[in-house]
C-alpha cells in the first residue's frame, strides 16, 4: 500500500469508528495513542493489527478463530517487546476468561469484515450446548511494507509455533504465562510482564 493509499485509508477507518463508538465502545475507552507500558510504547496502529490477522490467518492450518487470533495478537507484541522494548501494533490487552484479549476486539473483527480483509463464517463447536463460532478468512493478502524485518520475523516465528493449535490449546498455554495469572479480571496487562515469559523467541 502507497503512502498515499495508506492515508486515505486510515482515515475511513477512523471515520467509521467515529460513527461506530457510540455504538460498540465502551464509554471510557476507545482506539488510543497511549505510549505506555499497556501498549508497549508504541501508539495503537489498527492497520498493521488488522494485517497481523491477516498474516496468522494464512499461515494457520487449522480452523482460525478469534480466539486464537487473539492470542496469536498477544505472543507477537510481547515478545517482540521483550526483545526490542516496544511492541508491534500498540495494541492494550485485557485479562479474559479465555486468556488475553486486545481492547475492543469485540469491534476488531466485524470491522475488519465490513472493509473486506476477512470473512467471518458462522460454525457450529457444540451442537448439545448450542454454541457456535466464527471462523475467519482472509480476503486479500497482508500487506509486508508495513512491517520492520524484526517484526516479521516474531510474527514468523509465533506462526510457526501456533499454527497447529486449536483455540482451546493456545487458550490454555496462556494461561500459564505469569503475566495472566498474575492480573486481575478485566485488567490491563502490562507489557513488563514480558521478562517472565515463558514462551522464548529463539
Amino acid at each position: 500500500m502507497k503512502p498515499h493509499e495508506k492515508k486515505a485509508f486510515e482515515e475511513h477507518l477512523a471515520d467509521l469508528l467515529q460513527k461506530k463508538q457510540s455504538k460498540f465502545l465502551s464509554p471510557k475507552v476507545s482506539f488510543y495513542k497511549n505510549r505506555d507500558i499497556y501498549t508497549g510504547f508504541r501508539e495503537f496502529d489498527l492497520l498493521k493489527t488488522m494485517n497481523m490477522i491477516l498474516y496468522f490467518t494464512k499461515e494457520c492450518l487449522v480452523a482460525f478463530y478469534p480466539t486464537k487470533a487473539n492470542k496469536m495478537l498477544w505472543y507477537a507484541d510481547v515478545l517482540h517487546y521483550r526483545l526490542y522494548s516496544c511492541s508491534i501494533s500498540g495494541s492494550r490487552y485485557i485479562h479474559h476468561q479465555h486468556g488475553p484479549v486486545p481492547e475492543e476486539f469485540q469491534l476488531l473483527y466485524p470491522l475488519m469484515e465490513k472493509e473486506r480483509f476477512i470473512e467471518l463464517e458462522y460454525r457450529e463447536i457444540d451442537a448439545e450446548k448450542g454454541i457456535v463460532g466464527q471462523v475467519i478468512h482472509a480476503r486479500r493478502d497482508w500487506d509486508k511494507m508495513l512491517f520492520s524485518e524484526s517484526e516479521i520475523k516474531i510474527m514468523k516465528f509465533v506462526a510457526k509455533r501456533f499454527r497447529l493449535h486449536s483455540s482451546r490449546q493456545i487458550s490454555e498455554e496462556s494461561h500459564e504465562e505469569e503475566a495472566y495469572k498474575e492480573t486481575p479480571k478485566f485488567e490491563f496487562i502490562p507489557y513488563s510482564y514480558a521478562k517472565k515469559f515463558y514462551l522464548y523467541f529463539h
